[in-house]
């Protein structure tokens, strides 16, 4: 294996990582089966651990190859072993260690074979090491590797795999590649790049409101055609005025489909071998559509051995527009970063029947708001994603309503709509479209998009790392993030917003000497905070979601 010539450079990893250890809160409990209601609560994996886990203990990586003097990082499978881990080395003379907060940090010393060994609460797991002689660092781009989890051998997928570095979409971080627990590969657009934003003044950073039709085309093993899906917007031929008062649907219509600009398909059925994915970003300009750019990608597929090798580096590009200019940044962060969150939260799946309908959700529906405080937990991935906010804000008023509103309009722009049943459970069958799936913010980081409590946690996360009390809304049919706020002139939202009373208002909370504010995650373009809808049908009960006095309106202060 050839070394990435940037995993030496890992100061700003290892200052992020004091405070994990601290955030590693107790999980909830799995039971089998709880009666409730006439429903059922039936756990589906059974390997939890005896203190009642939900996720069995393991290393996230198991077997690697360095070189001398090259840095690699270990760490436990699942985040919430964080806390509780002690790492020891069999030959320190081969590697040397050093461990703080759960995180392995191991260098090359001399060649040869050893290994390390982790222990937590009585379990063991170990990783394998063999380190060589160092090489030259430049002749191809490091692998990308994906696992899937959901497969008894760990197959994994090896991105761009003949591009060089920055060549193709894996690599640029315009695609991320996810596997879901119905044996489905899911490609969706995870970012957004300056050279995309120039394509036409116009644009804004978000795809699904920048682009009249985003169309992918999937070809697989021996060149067959695999899956495509197309998501398109009805534009009016006359645009409204547009502002942070609008949201994708108010100025183009519905889109064509229900999901975000992503595709899915059956890996699983479909075997191993070379796939290649191709994204047409169409626009439409008064003259007709053209095709403004088309994103491409490659992953071989392969059959795995049981190991893995978590260290390399993947990157996000950002770039958004908003009233006071055009920001961008790009974050590089470890596969290991978002396999901890991923790996823990697939293991906690489990059905609800209720009303003979079948429901796929990873939370226990009568510990809701325990579980919204164990999921907001952020770690070195969005804690660097908040260092990036911050240096792209460039103000001091880093307290203030404008840095909040800052922070939301990210979320709002830069992250699209996803389905839940499509990214974390998939397939044809009838259970699909009742998947509840609730990632953490690492996970929506990395596919780009998830649906209103994904984006919700994500943005609360965000707040509350600047400073801010966060928490989150439930209401029927929605989440929607909250933020905390000392000095904030409602009236100027809806002012600046052009919103009527008839349609919006201010959702609002008063607690203590400060109010919580909602702040909309899925609009797709930016909407004040606290404006938020008051007329909303759901199965056919129409709801002010402004009214936080309901007893179906909850708060969650994380």
């Amino acid at each position: 294996m050839l070394a990435h010539p940037e995993r030496n450079m890992r100061a700003s990893l290892r200052s992020d990582r004091s405070g994990i250890s601290g955030m590693a809160a107790a999980v909830i409990t799995a039971v089998s089966v709880i009666v409730i209601c006439m429903s059922a609560y039936i756990l589906l994996g059974d390997d939890k651990g005896e203190d009642g886990r939900s996720a069995a203990f393991g290393l996230s990586t198991t077997s690697i190859t360095i070189e001398e003097g090259e840095i690699v990082t270990v760490t436990p499978i699942s985040y919430i072993y964080l806390d509780s881990v002690e790492y020891s080395v069999y030959d320190d003379g081969v590697v040397s260690i050093s461990s703080s907060g759960g995180y392995c940090d191991v260098t090359g010393m001399t060649p040869g074979k050893t290994s390390i060994t982790a222990v937590c609460e009585g379990r063991t797991a170990s990783c394998e090491i063999e380190v060589v002689e160092p090489t030259d660092h430049f002749i191809m781009a490091p692998e990308l590797r994906v696992y899937d989890m959901n497969s008894p051998d760990l197959d994994l997928a090896i991105l761009d795999a003949n591009g060089f570095f920055g060549s193709g979409g894996f690599r640029t971080g315009e695609l991320a590649l996810s596997f879901n627990a119905a044996g489905y590969a899911v490609v969706s657009l995870a970012g957004y790049t300056k050279d995309t934003l120039t394509i036409d003044p116009g644009f804004i950073g978000n795809y699904l409101t920048d682009f009249y039709r985003i169309a992918f085309s999937v070809t697989g093993p021996d060149g067959q055609h695999v899956a495509d899906s197309t998501y398109s917007r009805n534009v009016a031929d006359s645009l409204p005025v547009m502002g942070p008062w609008r949201t994708a649907s108010d100025i183009f219509g519905s889109s064509s489909n229900d999901s975000c600009a992503e595709v899915g398909f059956p890996i699983a059925s479909l075997g191993y071998g070379e796939y290649s994915i191709s994204v047409d970003l169409i626009h439409k300009i008064p003259s007709g559509t053209y095709i403004a750019k088309t994103i491409t990608g490659t992953f071989e597929y392969m059959e795995g051995d049981g190991t893995m090798d978590s260290n390399e580096y993947f990157v996000r590009p950002y770039a958004w527009k908003d009233g006071s200019g055009i920001h961008g940044f790009e974050i590089e962060f470890p596969y290991y970063e978002y396999l901890m969150y991923y790996s823990e939260n697939t293991a906690r799946m489990t059905t609800y029947i209720s009303g003979g309908t079948t429901y796929y959700m990873n939370k226990d529906p009568e510990a809701e708001k325990e579980y919204v405080r164990n999921i907001c937990v952020g770690g070195t991935l969005c804690n660097l994603l908040s260092e990036k906010l911050e240096s792209a804000y460039g103000g001091s008023d880093l307290g203030t309503p404008e840095y909040a509103q800052f922070i939301l309009t990210f979320v709002q722009i830069c992250y699209g709509y996803g389905a839940d049943n499509i990214l974390y459970y998939g397939g044809d069958g009838a259970y699909s479209s009742n998947t509840d799936y609730w990632a953490y913010p690492a996970e929506t980081v990395w596919a780009g998009n998830g649906d209103c409590e994904d984006t919700s946690i994500l943005c609360a996360m965000l707040l509350k790392n600047a400073g801010f009390g966060a928490g989150v809304y439930f209401v029927p049919g929605h989440a929607i993030a909250a933020v905390a706020l000392t000095d904030y002139d409602t009236s100027k939202a809806l002012d600046i917003s052009h919103l009527g009373t008839s349609e919006y208002g201010i959702m609002e909370t008063q607690t203590g000497p400060v109010t919580y504010y909602g702040c909309e995650t899925t609009t797709e373009r930016s909407r004040a905070i606290g404006v938020i809808d008051t007329s909303v049908d759901v199965n056919g009960t129409v709801y002010d979601y402004c009214d936080t006095s309901a007893d179906w309106c909850k708060l969650y202060v994380i």
